[in-house]
């Protein structure tokens, strides 16, 4: 019976380490930010129902970030900027779900086989199998 305790010790110990390595680790970005305008308009429409005078304060979101910025492939942080390609591709023809506001519908509409990339790059192609 003293066996069984002491692993599931040795494991609480294990589980409490890794949350604290993970707590204190460079990855993570703790971002607070406020409700989104749905959200805070059903917690407000919820709150009416209950008659509570909550419904005029607006918490806000405690969102956790595993990783706090994209890396490039050197290792430097991403900052936004569009990337410079050193080739152009060839994108396949797909088709979309296009919506029209005026008809206030969606469509499928095919989009055709193009290059993409800059012009003065070398084209590289793909075999797909």
């Amino acid at each position: 019976m003293k066996c069984g305790g002491n692993l599931q010790h040795m494991w609480s110990v294990e589980v409490f380490l890794a949350l604290l390595s993970l707590i204190t680790s460079p990855h993570i970005q703790h971002v607070e930010r406020p409700l989104s305008r749905g959200t805070r308009k059903r917690r407000e429409k919820a709150l009416k129902k209950v008659k509570s005078n909550a419904a005029f304060t607006h918490p806000s979101v405690h969102e956790v970030k595993l990783f706090s910025q994209a890396r490039t492939s050197d290792g430097s942080a991403h900052t936004g900027e569009q990337m410079e390609h050193d080739f152009r591709w060839m994108v396949r023809g797909h088709i979309r779900n296009q919506y029209f506001s005026k008809a206030d519908e969606h469509k499928l509409i095919w989009i055709a086989p193009f290059i993409k990339g800059p012009d003065d790059k070398p084209l590289r192609t793909n075999v797909y199998d």
